[in-house]
């Protein structure tokens, strides 16, 4: 896109507010993950994004949709928790008091010391998520089933 680089000048820069999923229906949400879009600020960009992720988002067993293995959708749930393992893991840094934000503003906020606590306790519980699902992906592959 002519115009476009990788980070915005402070007019083109948007605020990213990832959508809040219901609890109970978090399996409606299509799209790119909004840890991939919140780091696209220029508000071209980021609405092209999100339309791509619309357009490319389907369900399994949909009319039309893609037949994609089971052994497949479920590597494919095994990469989005190490990449969400690694999100929060880099939150919980964050609030330890690194430098996060472009002009190396580190959060001091109330607060963050039981943030980062919690980020780094959920990032070791989704660890634990991957690795089941990881062992058992082997122990069905060694079955034969792919």
């Amino acid at each position: 896109m002519e115009g476009s680089t990788r980070f915005a000048d402070p007019e083109d820069a948007i605020a990213t507010s990832p959508p809040v999923l219901p609890r109970d229906a978090f399996e409606v949400y299509e799209g790119l993950r909004e840890t991939t879009l919140a780091v696209v600020v220029v508000k071209a960009d980021n609405e092209a994004m999100r339309r791509l992720g619309q357009l490319v988002a389907f369900r399994p067993g949909e009319e039309g949709a893609p037949h994609v293995s089971l052994r497949d959708r479920a590597l494919a749930g095994l990469t989005d928790l190490r990449h969400v393992q690694g999100e929060i893991w880099g939150l919980s840094q964050d609030c330890e008091g690194t430098p996060s934000e472009p002009d190396g503003e580190v959060f001091s906020r109330p607060g963050t010391a039981t943030l980062s606590a919690v980020c780094r306790r959920f990032a070791v519980t989704v660890q634990k998520l991957a690795d089941t699902l990881e062992r058992n992906l082997e122990s069905w592959r060694k079955e034969g089933n792919g």
